[in-house]
């Protein structure tokens, strides 16, 4: 019974052991995920930064298109209104001077090229004018088609970035799950362990007493059949005394991990807290190993 007993306390040490070596490695993955998240905050940020001042850049370049749009507009209505206007003029004054040519055909000659030249220097600016517009106006297109990609690839890079710190966060709190399974496990490994040096302790007790009893008995002389009612009723009492320190360990046991779960609860930010989703398999996988254990303990005893 004594040999059960170790070799039922060496299979807990051996689980426990194993489970602190989980908690190890699942402590160190935290560690790299936390450090990742930070770092793809501070990426965020920079992001942001950048597309804020993409924006006013935008609004700035907004500003001046629509300034230059009002000034082409006053052109072209200068254009319009102000040729028709002068050449309306010009044709009048043509129509005068045709009027004194007939009386004055040498000065009407040179007023008419005079006139001539200037309707031809007018015609000229306005193309001239027409032609730096149309410049302009490529020169702020091309601008802003630039702007608008610059925008459009930050925009995607944003995107990008927030998928993969979404993917970091759902990790880390993958991680953080099983971290808590973990403590809650190695808190009960650690009360059914305490749970079980206590019991030999009884045990070799009760071995003790009994060996005690059976040396005064053998000073006494008994009857077959009062041995016989006496060896029943210590197996008997054995027995029951088995099933109590079985139901007990095992109501310690939950005891103990609703204690820890509580814990771990109230130490636990709010958020996470909120968010938190267990991981049914491996919860179940260690319950199951937590049974077996306590299975072999009470088989053994």
């Amino acid at each position: 019974m004594h040999r059960g007993s170790e070799v039922a306390r060496n299979n807990l040490q051996a689980s426990y052991q194993e489970e602190v070596l989980n908690h190890e490695d699942a402590e160190g993955w935290l560690m790299e995920v936390s450090k990742d998240a930070d770092e793809v905050a501070l990426a965020s940020a920079e992001l942001e930064k950048c597309i804020k001042s993409l924006m006013d850049k935008i609004a700035f370049l907004k500003k001046v298109h629509v300034q230059y749009a009002q000034i082409s507009m006053e052109m072209d209505v200068f254009s319009k209104s102000d040729l028709s206007t002068m050449l309306k003029d010009i044709c009048t004054q043509y129509e005068k001077l045709a009027a004194k040519n007939c009386r004055m055909p040498k000065n009407g000659q040179h007023l008419l090229k005079a006139k001539t030249l200037e309707i031809e220097a007018s015609w000229g600016m306005n193309k001239a004018l027409g032609k730096q517009l149309q410049e302009l106006e490529d020169k702020q297109n091309s601008y802003v088609s630039a702007v608008q990609d610059t925008i459009n690839k930050l925009e995607n890079e944003l995107r990008t970035t927030k998928s993969e710190m979404e993917g970091y966060l759902k990790e880390y709190q993958d991680l953080f799950n099983v971290k808590i399974v973990l403590d809650i496990d190695l808190a009960a490994y650690r009360k059914l362990l305490d749970g079980e040096e206590t019991r030999e302790k009884q045990i070799e007790v009760e071995e003790t007493t009994e060996a005690t009893k059976a040396e005064e008995a053998k000073d006494e002389p008994t009857s077959e059949g009062e041995a016989e009612e006496e060896e029943k009723e210590k197996e008997e009492a054995e027995e029951e005394e088995g099933e109590e320190e079985e139901e007990g360990a095992k109501e310690e046991f939950e005891d103990a991990k609703k204690e820890e779960e509580v814990k771990v609860k109230e130490k636990m930010p709010k958020k996470l807290r909120m968010r938190r989703k267990m991981k049914p398999c491996h919860h179940g996988f260690v319950q199951k190993n937590i049974q077996k254990v306590s299975w072999k303990v009470s088989q053994s005893n």
